[in-house]
C-alpha cells in the first residue's frame, strides 16, 4: 500500500498497476523491498516497489503505465544473478519487475530438439521436462544454481556445458516488450505462420536479437533454445598439473582440441582455490587468508586436486568414433599434464576393482570424479547440485541445503575478462589477477571457461563474508582494480557486475554514441533499466 511518503507519480503508477495485475502482485512491504535490494556485495540502490506480471500482455501494460508516469523499471527473471548484482537495479529508485510468475515451458519439439520458454522457467524445470520425455535431449546445464532462469542467463550471455554451451548462440527468436509496451517478434517469427520461426536463428533482414542481450532496450518474454541430442556414448576426462609452468602449453593444447572440434563442450581449467572452495569451507585455525603450505598439501591429497585442474567431454555415436577421439585427446593432452583419467561406462563398471590403482597412479579419487564428471554431471545436462556453494567458503555457518546468497549475506563478486585462447595471454592474465587479489587479501580463486575456439573467459571470483566488518569495501576495491587493470591490458570484460559499469567508458566514443541513439529511439524517456550496460551520454 502506497503511503504518504510515496512520491505522487509512483503512488499513481502503483494504483494503475494494481488495477492491471492485481493487488497481490504490486508489492511494497519493507521486508520484500529490503531483500530485493540486497546483493552479494555492497549496493546502495533502494527499491521502491516490486511488480509481478504473469503474461506478456501484463508486461506490456506495466511498461505502458511506467512510461506514462515516468517510473523507472528494472526487469529480472529469477533474480539469481549472483556475483553480478542479484536482483538489484543498476541505479536507484527503479521498480523491480519480477517475471518469475511467467514460468511456463510453452513448447518442446521432440523431433527438432527445441524448447520454447518464458523468463521464469528454471534449468531445473527444463531438466525435469527432458527427463520426463526419456532424455532424448539434454540441456546446456549452468554453472550457477539450477533454480536460475534459462532466459535470464542467456540474456546476460552466460554459458553452460555440452555441445550447445553458448546458450544464446543456440537460440532462435524472441518475443520482446519494448519500453512503450509494443510487443515485437524477432527472427522468422515476425512472419505469421513461418514454419522455421523456432528453428532458424537469423531470420532475414537486420538481425536485432542481440541488442536485447546485456542491454536495456526491451523485456524478453519468450525465447526458443536448441537442446542437444543425447549420444549413445558419453565420456569425460579430468586432468591436473602441479605449479604454473605447464599452464601456457596446456592452454595451447586445449585450443588445438577446440579448433579441431574434438572438444565440443565448454571446458574448464580451475585453480586450486576454486576447487577447494567447492569442496569445503575455510578451515578453522588458519591465521592467514591463504592456507599454509601444509594445509594446501593436505587438501590436495584429500580431494585429489592440484594447482590447476581441468575437465572435458566426448559425445560420440559409435565405438569407433569414441576410440578415435579419445586417442586424439590422449596424444594432445598427455604431454602437458601430470595426470589424466578418462571416465566412461567401462570405468564405471570396474570402479571398485581399479579405484586403488587410479589413486596411486594419478591421485584422483575415482568415486568422487565419477560422480562429479560422469554420473551427476553438468556435462550431460544434470543440474541438481548446489551450484555456487563455494561462495559460502568464508561463512562461519554451514552451507544450507537451499542456497540463497543474498539472504545469507554471502560475499561474492565475479570479474570476467575475455582472453585470447593463447597460453602466453592466459599466463599474463592469471599472474596479474593473482597479484591484485593477494594485494587486497583474497586468495587467487581463478577459473578459465572456454566456449569458443579462439577466446576464453577468465572467471575471477572474490569470496568473502559480508558480516565481517570492512569486507564489502575491500571486495569492491579489489573488483574495481581488477576490472580497470584487466581492461587496460586489453582483457576486456565479458560480463559486467552492477557497480563496475564505468569500465564501459573505455569503449570507442562512436560505438557508445550508437548505443545511446538506439536507446533514445526505443526508450526516449529512459524508463527501462537505466545504467545497465550503458555509460551516461556525458562520456
Amino acid at each position: 500500500m502506497a503511503t504518504s511518503a510515496t512520491p505522487p507519480r509512483l503512488a499513481s503508477a502503483m494504483d494503475a498497476w494494481r488495477l492491471s495485475i492485481g493487488d497481490d502482485h504490486v508489492i511494497d512491504d519493507p521486508a520484500t523491498l529490503a531483500l530485493t535490494g540486497t546483493a552479494t556485495y555492497a549496493v546502495d540502490q533502494p527499491v521502491p516497489a516490486v511488480i509481478r506480471p504473469s503474461s506478456t500482455i501484463e508486461v506490456a501494460q506495466c511498461m505502458r503505465i511506467a512510461t506514462e508516469h515516468g517510473i523507472h523499471v528494472y526487469p529480472i527473471s529469477r533474480g539469481m544473478n549472483w556475483g553480478y548484482g542479484s536482483k538489484v537495479p543498476a541505479e536507484s529508485n527503479c521498480v523491480v519487475m519480477d517475471l518469475g510468475r511467467m514460468n511456463q515451458i510453452l513448447d518442446y519439439d521432440v523431433e527438432m530438439g527445441t524448447v520454447t520458454v518464458q523468463p521464469g522457467v528454471t534449468f531445473h524445470q527444463l531438466q525435469d521436462l527432458l527427463e520426463e520425455h526419456g532424455s532424448k535431449h539434454f540441456m546446456a546445464a549452468p554453472g550457477t544454481s539450477p533454480h536460475a532462469s534459462c532466459i535470464g542467463n542467456a540474456l546476460d550471455r552466460g554459458w553452460g556445458f555440452g555441445p550447445y554451451s553458448d546458450r544464446f548462440d543456440y537460440s532462435a527468436g524472441m518475443e520482446v516488450v519494448l519500453p512503450d509496451g509494443e510487443v515485437v517478434e524477432t527472427g522468422n517469427a515476425r512472419f505469421r505462420g513461418s514454419r522455421s520461426a523456432h528453428l532458424f536463428k537469423w531470420g532475414n533482414g537486420p538481425y536485432v536479437d542481440g541488442i536485447f542481450t546485456q542491454s536495456n532496450f526491451g523485456v524478453v518474454t519468450r525465447m526458443t533454445f536448441f537442446v542437444a541430442e543425447t549420444p549413445p556414448i558419453f565420456a569425460s576426462y579430468v586432468y591436473k598439473i602441479a605449479g604454473d609452468a605447464k599452464l601456457p602449453a596446456l592452454m595451447d593444447a586445449l585450443r588445438e582440441l577446440k579448433m579441431r572440434h574434438i572438444m565440443r563442450t565448454n571446458f574448464k581449467v580451475q585453480s586450486f582455490y576454486r576447487l577447494f572452495m567447492e569442496r569445503q569451507q575455510f578451515p578453522a585455525g588458519q591465521a592467514d587468508f591463504l592456507l599454509s603450505p601444509e594445509a594446501v598439501a593436505e587438501a590436495k591429497q584429500k580431494w585429489g586436486i592440484d594447482d590447476w585442474n581441468g575437465f572435458g567431454a566426448l559425445y560420440c555415436w559409435s565405438d569407433a568414433q569414441y576410440a578415435a577421439e579419445r586417442e586424439i585427446v590422449e596424444q594432445v593432452l598427455r604431454p602437458h599434464v601430470d595426470a589424466l583419467v578418462f571416465l566412461d561406462a567401462d570405468v564405471m563398471a570396474r570402479k571398485d576393482a581399479i579405484k586403488d590403482e587410479v589413486l596411486e597412479e594419478t591421485g584422483f579419487h575415482l568415486e568422487q570424479i565419477l560422480d562429479r564428471f560422469w554420473v551427476n554431471t553438468r556435462l550431460i545436462g544434470v543440474a541438481r547440485g548446489k551450484g555456487v556453494s563455494g561462495a559460502y567458503f568464508r561463512k562461519s555457518t554451514p552451507v544450507p541445503d537451499e542456497l540463497d546468497l543474498d539472504r545469507d549475506r554471502v560475499g561474492f563478486m565475479w570479474v570476467d575478462p575475455i582472453l585470447p585462447l593463447r597460453g602466453t595471454d592466459v599466463r599474463d592474465a592469471a599472474d596479474l589477477a593473482g597479484q591484485i587479489m593477494k594485494h587486497h587479501g583474497f586468495e587467487p580463486n581463478l577459473g578459465f571457461n572456454c566456449v569458443t575456439e579462439r577466446a576464453i573467459f577468465m572467471t575471477i571470483s572474490l569470496v568473502f563474508d559480508r558480516e565481517r566488518e570492512g569486507d564489502d569495501a575491500r571486495a569492491m576495491r579489489c573488483a574495481k582494480e581488477l576490472a580497470q587493470r584487466m581492461t587496460a591490458e586489453g582483457f576486456t570484460l565479458g560480463r559486467v557486475a552492477n557497480g563496475l559499469m564505468n569500465v564501459l567508458d573505455h569503449a570507442q566514443p562512436a560505438s557508445l554514441d550508437l548505443q545511446h541513439r538506439i536507446k533514445e529511439a526505443l526508450d526516449p524517456a529512459g524508463i527501462l533499466s537505466p545504467g545497465r550496460y550503458e555509460v551516461p551520454p556525458s562520456f
